[in-house]
C-alpha cells in the first residue's frame, strides 16, 4: 500500500459515516450492482427510507431512477465523489470504488465482483469486507485474489443471475419472432485484447468472432438458415474486436451492451430466452449453467491463455460443460449435429452446474441483501 493510500486509510477511519449506500459498477449501472439496487427498490422500502442511495459513476445518463426512491448521482472522479465514499456506510461495487482503499470505522465494502469462472485474476483488484461467490469451489480462489480470509467470502450466488429465472419477452423487442426459429443460439466470447488498459489474454489469432472472414460468416449463415437456427452475437464490452459495419448476414444478429442499455433490456433476462450458449473462458458459462441448457466452448488458445492469463482449474478441459469448437469447419460440423452432440454432454453439464452454483433458485439478491442489512 502506497504512502498516499495509508494516509487516506487513516482519514477514512476518522470520518464519521452517514446512512449512505454507495453503488458502483462497470459498465455504468449494470451487472450485479444494478440487480441488487433494483431488488432494493422493489422489495426493501425499509432500506430506501433509511438510507440515501447514491450511484457513483462517470456519467448520470444511465441512472434511470435518479431523483426518485431516495437515489442520487455523484461523479466518481470528483471531490464530491471521494467525499461520498468517505461518508458512506456501505459501498457496493463490482470492480471497486477506489481500489485498494480499505474500509473506515463502521464502513463495509461489499465486493459483488463480476464473475466466477475459469480465469485467474490480476492482483490489483477490489478487496471487499464481504466478497461474493457462487459456489464453494471458488472460495480458495477468492481468498487468494482478494487477499482475504475465509470468513469474508460468502457463497450466495450472483444477484444478476436472478434474472435468468425471470419470464420476459426481450427477443420481440429486438425484432425477433421466437416462433420463426427452431433454435436460438447466443455467442458471448470474452476478450483477448482489451480496448481499456491494453490487457492481452490468450491469442489474438485464436478462433473467434474476430478471426471470421466475411466468407466464413456467409458460410455460417447458410448453415444456420438450412437448420432454422438464429445466432445472436454479443461481443464483450471491452473487446478491441468490433463487428461494426460488417454484414448483415441472414440468421445472424449482432448487438452490444450499449444497444441493450438503450432499449432498456437486461442481458441476463435475454439469455433466459435463448436455447444454447456459445462462449469460452467467460464467467457467463458458469451463470448459464443454471438454465440447464446446452453450452458450447468456442476457443483454440488454451495453451496461450494459460500462459498469458492462467486458469483457476489445473485441468481446465475437465471443467468445460460442452464440446470445443476450434475452427470454422468444426463450427459447421457442430451445427449440423447439434442435437446429438448436446445430448452427449447433458449429464456432465448437469453435474458441473451443481458444482458451479450452490444455489439454483433465483433468490441470490435476497441472500445478499439479508447478509448486508439483515432480514426485512
Amino acid at each position: 500500500m502506497s504512502v498516499l493510500y495509508r494516509l487516506l486509510h487513516v482519514v477514512n477511519k476518522i470520518i464519521p459515516k452517514k446512512n449512505i449506500v454507495l453503488f458502483n459498477s462497470f459498465p455504468a449501472y449494470s451487472d450485479n450492482a444494478a440487480a441488487l439496487y433494483k431488488y432494493i427498490i422493489s422489495n426493501r422500502q425499509d432500506i430506501v427510507s433509511k438510507y440515501k442511495l447514491v450511484w457513483g459513476q462517470d456519467s448520470e445518463e444511465n441512472i434511470i431512477r435518479f431523483g426518485e426512491n431516495n437515489t442520487y448521482f455523484v461523479k466518481k472522479k470528483s471531490l464530491k465523489g471521494f467525499w461520498t465514499f468517505l461518508r458512506a456506510r456501505y459501498v457496493i461495487s463490482t470492480h471497486g470504488y477506489f481500489t485498494g482503499l480499505r474500509s473506515g470505522h463502521k464502513q463495509t465494502q461489499i465486493n459483488l465482483w463480476h464473475g466466477c469462472g475459469y480465469k485467474s485474476t490480476p492482483e490489483h483488484i477490489f478487496h471487499g469486507d464481504i466478497n461474493i461467490v457462487t459456489s464453494d469451489i471458488f472460495i480458495d480462489d477468492a481468498i487468494e485474489k482478494f487477499s482475504s480470509t475465509i470468513d469474508c467470502i460468502k457463497v450466495t450466488g450472483y444477484p444478476r443471475n436472478d434474472y435468468l429465472f425471470h419470464k420476459t419477452n426481450h427477443l420481440s423487442k429486438l425484432g425477433i419472432d421466437r416462433n420463426v426459429y427452431k433454435k436460438i443460439l447466443i455467442w458471448m466470447p470474452t476478450y483477448r485484447t482489451s480496448k481499456i488498459g491494453g490487457i492481452h489474454d490468450g491469442s489474438d489469432l485464436s478462433f473467434g468472432i474476430g478471426s471470421l472472414s466475411d466468407a466464413d460468416f456467409s458460410m455460417l449463415s447458410a448453415v444456420l438458415v438450412s437448420h432454422g437456427y438464429l445466432l445472436l452475437i454479443k461481443p464483450h464490452p471491452i473487446d478491441s474486436v468490433t463487428l461494426q459495419n460488417r454484414g448483415p448476414w441472414p440468421n445472424i444478429k449482432i448487438f452490444t451492451s450499449a444497444d441493450l442499455l438503450k432499449m432498456g433490456l437486461d442481458l441476463y433476462e435475454l439469455l433466459a430466452e435463448t436455447d444454447i450458449l456459445l462462449s469460452d473462458y467467460s464467467s457467463v458459462v458458469i451463470d448459464y449453467s443454471l438454465l440447464d441448457k446446452p453450452i458450447t466452448m468456442v476457443l483454440s488458445d488454451i495453451n496461450e491463455y494459460r500462459e498469458n492469463r492462467g486458469f483457476i482449474f489445473k485441468n481446465v478441459r475437465d471443467w468445460f460443460p460442452g464440446p470445443i469448437v476450434s475452427d470454422i469447419d468444426s463450427f459447421i460440423s457442430y451445427l449440423n449435429e447439434l442435437e446429438k452432440i448436446n445430448h452427449e454432454w447433458e449429464l456432465k453439464r448437469k453435474d458441473l452446474a451443481k458444482k458451479f452454483n450452490k444455489y439454483q433458485d433465483g433468490n441470490s439478491c435476497e441472500r445478499v441483501i439479508n447478509l448486508i442489512f439483515g432480514e426485512k
